[in-house]
């Protein structure tokens, strides 16, 4: 019932505000447009659904308010592109579909909502039915249903080219057989089979139409001699033109001469007497042969055209138009138009003709709003979205049931006509609600790792139902064109749900669900692009080693040193290309003791990712590499590796101990990993004792590199590579007499991994800063939003991406952070300093449930929403205040302050960011943004429902900060806002 009050709504506005518009509407228009209503009344639907479920319209609307308007948005946009088209009707049409839908989208947010209480939802649970049990289940987990809808999807596109409109508007009739039959006999009486023919005269006056008719009319006579024309109507032996009458007047007084007019008075005088007649009874006839005739007058031409003859002919201001009817068979139309309808200034036509050019009109309208609608929909969903993958999912299931519903036409042999493509349209409309729908439920499954999407199908599911059983029953329908507006509607429906229920879900747990459980980041169309590129470079590089090292090998003149040589000189310099287009801008190499490798040297590093092999290579052409069985075998990187000399390690070093002097020799360096393998936690573990058994076997040189950023480009495991920087730093090479060697392998192992590791921290110090894992952080709040995406964005960029914060936090210890809103700071403080555990506390439920389901939320990240005026805690090596304190009463604040204080431990560090009240002009500024945030926009919530802020000054903290026994140290946030920083330090002096 609620539905139909949606539909009543949004037609009683549409027809109001049309009438305030144009005061007149087409009726075709309001019978298509009955149509429409039906796809509001699904508004409806998705609400009562979700409230059945939850039973909380507020929690009801807050998911559902964007989806209604989305779906309104892209169904009103998509109609009010039938206002580009030709036809008025169409342009009503738009109007008014456009208009109850936005109405429909206003009721069910706004009126709806008042209709449902809580005594409409059952403390008893809900009863699982058939339709709950349909939308549970995954659809695109099932690997067979999938491969079937992704086959019959792209067989559909050989179909499509198949389709045609229907250009007999005759065959749209529909003709019982009985009356079929009757038919038939009467056109044997009457030749009612016979067709009519227009051949019509135009010009810029009368005159000139009638003499274009009197052109054609030897033709005529012809045809009509020949049986072609059975009859001829019209008014040319009623009706010259002003040349023929002065023709036909000439001919007139040329015949009259005198000698006949005299034998025919003698005949008739002779006769009157012979048969009778009155004395005189021709005279009135001899005297019309005397007379002098002139052509008609404006007036009698206006009187003769207003009798008899006005339906054959037409005077508008600069044109006119004389009409000729013939009836002619079917079979000999073609003849008409061969013979007449090339004549300058003739117009043939018949009722097929007219109804054919409607319908190529038609057709033409209907294809531009397709690519129209199409353009219009995409680009609002991306638009909507704020992302190119989200918006490009949401449109996949239109373009796909679009191709599968006329691949069905095509295969199938269904025509579209004017009838089905107004269903065709409803199709268009559903199958965006249905994909934004969906779209909404599994963005909000990764925004709060919910199980919401089976609410989404159900409403899908519920929505469709309806429409099959409305639209079903034309099967029943005797009319052909009702029967194809059944198989098209059916048909479409079905493709929509399927493909809405099984690609979109199947996309997104590629791409977010599944690494969402991994912890990993989600692949956006950047990460998809730059990993095709660099694996793609990475083939690219081995074919190129392959072909052009075979060319070296064979055609290049010298020795074999030469020649390897050369072919190591150029897979050096395939390296830096690849290392250019991988890290194209954010890379850098340190090379503070100037090393250039000219010197044979064990070269060893720590391991994070594939991306290292070309990143040393690219140092020097003579270095080689100890690889494994797998790299030995692989078909890409085998013969690369074969070519280049590089040694399989895993049989045993010293298989290949004498192969490899001879390479030191020569002067090359031997590229060893001594921790063997990657580790996703992209920490150095341990060392084998390989690297410096080979060392001293080889009477050579300790060369340790450290390296940062790969692992975060290419971890172990991962195939999509995430945007990042590459660091490489080079440390002081270690000669064989060093003590740490003279010690023996293992514990020489030991110290230089202890080594690396402490160069890796320094490294990763001085390097991952804020701005460095920045990319970071943005995926990890990705897809949770355009709104939450570009303000994290922006309060980067303020924050000058946490750099400050970062140095003034410890390194490590326990750290917390009050006030955390989204887990901006917190995050970026864990990026920075793993070692850090950071507790994040906000009284904003919705913030806190964004942020404690983060990707990559670990063991060291907690996440609380509570009212941190009474929330309790203990010992912190750093406690964070930024943005919070005006948001609770002054004594709150003093209370909070001191137990922060007594809570920090000795050599800890509290930071508070907050405006100063005293700061005049600029904090008006602060005001008026703080209230807008909180009282206008709600982003942000106050503890008290008066919403009132208490901002503090910078004495009223130095007061309490003393009181204490501490200082405070103050730094200027911002240029045109009262915000300052207060740093506030325990020294080690202090008693906890």
């Amino acid at each position: 019932m609620l539905g139909f009050l949606l539909a009543l709504f949004g037609g009683g506005l549409a027809l109001a505000i049309l009438y305030l518009m144009k005061g007149t509407v087409s009726a075709i228009s309001l019978g298509i447009g009955s149509v429409i209503l039906g796809l509001i009344v699904d508004y409806a639907l998705y609400i009562i659904n979700l409230f059945r479920k939850k039973g909380d319209i507020v929690l009801v609307l807050q998911e559902m308010t964007l989806t209604v308007f989305l779906c309104s948005l892209t169904s009103a946009g998509a109609f009010l592109c039938l206002v580009f088209l030709r036809s008025s009707v169409l342009h009503d049409l738009g109007w008014f579909a456009a208009i109850s839908v936005a109405g429909a989208a206003f009721f069910a947010l706004v009126i709806l909502p008042h209709f449902l209480t809580q005594n409409d939802v059952k403390v008893t649970p809900v009863r699982v039915g058939l339709i709950d049990r349909i939308g549970s289940f995954s659809f695109e987990k099932s690997r067979g249903f999938v491969v079937f809808l992704v086959i019959i999807t792209v067989g559909s596109i050989f179909f499509v080219h198949r389709v045609r409109f229907e250009d007999d508007m005759m065959a749209l009739n529909f003709v019982p057989s009985k009356l079929k039959n009757a038919e038939r006999d009467l056109d044997q009486i009457t030749g009612g089979s016979l067709k009519t023919v227009y051949v019509v005269s135009t010009g810029a006056d009368l005159d000139e139409s009638l003499r274009r008719q009197e052109g054609i009319q030897g033709e005529v006579s012809r045809l009509l001699s020949s049986g072609v024309i059975k009859t001829v109507t019209g008014c040319g032996q009623l009706l010259l033109s002003d040349s023929a009458q002065k023709a036909k007047i000439l001919q007139w007084n040329n015949f009259w001469t005198k000698k006949r007019r005299d034998l025919l008075v003698k005949e008739l005088t002779s006769s009157e007497a012979e048969f009778r007649f009155k004395k005189g009874a021709f005279d009135g006839f001899l005297t019309q042969t005397t007379r002098t005739f002139p052509v008609l007058t404006p007036a009698e031409t206006e009187t003769l055209t207003s009798g008899i003859i006005k339906d054959y002919i037409r005077v508008e201001p600069g044109v006119a138009m004389v009409t000729t009817t013939v009836k002619v068979s079917q079979e000999d139309k073609k003849d008409v138009y061969q013979a007449l309808g090339k004549k300058t200034g003739i117009v043939v036509f018949d009722r097929q003709i007219l109804a054919n050019h409607f319908v190529e009109g038609v057709k033409h309208d209907f294809d531009l709003l397709v690519k129209l609608s199409m353009v219009f929909v995409t680009l609002l969903l991306l638009l909507s979205f704020g992302r190119i993958e989200t918006g490009l999912t949401t449109a996949l299931p239109m373009f796909a049931s679009w191709i599968l519903t006329l691949g069905f036409m095509g295969l199938t042999g269904i025509r579209f006509n004017i009838f089905n493509i107004i269903v065709s349209s409803f199709i268009f409309g559903l199958g965006v609600d249905y994909s934004i729908l969906m779209m909404r439920g599994l963005l909000l499954e990764y925004r709060y790792r919910t199980k919401e999407i089976s609410s989404y199908r159900t409403a899908i599911l519920l929505s469709s139902a309806t429409t099959l059983f409305g639209v079903a029953a034309l099967f029943f329908a005797l009319h052909p064109a009702l029967n194809s507006i059944a198989i098209v509607s059916v048909f479409g429906i079905v493709a929509v749900v399927l493909i809405s229920y099984t690609f979109q879900p199947l996309l997104l747990r590629w791409f977010l669900f599944d690494r969402m459980k991994k912890g990993r980041y989600p692949v956006t169309f950047r990460i998809l692009i730059k990993s095709f590129i660099t694996w793609g470079n990475i083939v690219l590089v081995a074919v190129l080693q392959v072909i052009l090292g075979g060319m070296i090998y064979i055609l290049f003149p010298g020795s074999r040193k030469k020649k390897e040589y050369l072919f190591h000189w150029l897979f050096c310099q395939l390296c830096k290309a690849y290392i250019f287009c991988s890290f194209p801008t954010n890379r850098k190499f340190f090379n503070p003791h100037g090393e250039d490798f000219k010197k044979p040297a064990v070269i060893i590093s720590n391991h994070q990712s594939l991306i290292e092999t070309p990143a040393f290579l690219r140092l020097y052409p003579k270095i080689i590499i100890l690889t494994n069985e797998w790299v030995w075998n692989s078909p890409i990187w085998g013969p690369v590796a074969r070519m280049a000399s590089f040694f399989n390690a895993e049989r045993g070093i010293d298989l290949i101990l004498d192969q490899l002097k001879k390479k030191v020799e020569e002067g090359y360096s031997i590229l060893i990993f001594p921790e063997g393998h990657r580790h996703i936690d992209n920490q150095v573990h341990r060392f084998h004792r390989g690297a410096f058994y080979l060392a001293e076997r080889l009477q050579i040189d300790i060369l340790p590199i450290v390296v940062f950023g790969s692992g975060e480009f290419l971890g172990k495991g991962e195939f999509w590579g995430r945007p990042t920087g590459l660091r490489m730093r080079i440390l002081q090479r270690e000669a064989l007499e060093d003590s740490r060697l003279a010690s023996g392998y293992s514990a020489a192992s030991k110290i230089f991994r202890q080594l690396i590791s402490r160069e890796y921290s320094k490294l990763l110090e001085e390097e991952g800063t804020g701005k460095y894992y920045r990319k970071k952080l943005v995926l990890n709040y990705i897809f949770k939003g355009p709104v939450l995406e570009w303000y994290l964005r922006i309060k980067m960029r303020i924050e000058q991406y946490y750099q400050r914060y970062n140095e003034l936090v410890p390194r490590e210890g326990e750290i917390l952070d009050l006030g955390c809103g989204y887990g901006f700071m917190t995050y970026m403080l864990s990026f920075t300093g793993p070692l850090r555990k950071i507790t994040g506390v906000d009284y904003d439920a919705e913030k806190i449930r964004v942020a404690a389901n983060c990707i990559m939320k670990n063991e060291k990240l907690e996440f609380a929403c509570e009212d941190i005026t009474r929330y309790s805690f203990g010992k912190k090596d750093a406690i964070l205040l930024c943005d919070v304190l005006h948001y609770m009463t002054q004594e709150n604040q003093e209370e909070l302050l001191i137990r922060c204080i007594g809570n920090l431990n000795p050599g800890g560090v509290i930071l508070i960011r907050d405006a100063d009240s005293k700061g005049e002009k600029h904090h008006k500024r602060t005001q008026v943004t703080e209230l807008f945030s909180t009282r206008i926009l709600g982003f942000n919530k106050t503890v008290s429902t008066s919403r009132q802020l208490y901002f503090t000054s910078l004495e009223s903290i130095d007061r309490i900060v003393q009181g204490q026994g501490l200082k405070t140290e103050i730094i200027s946030e911002a240029k045109h806002t009262s915000n300052l920083l207060v740093i506030i330090r325990k020294e080690w002096n202090v008693k906890a």
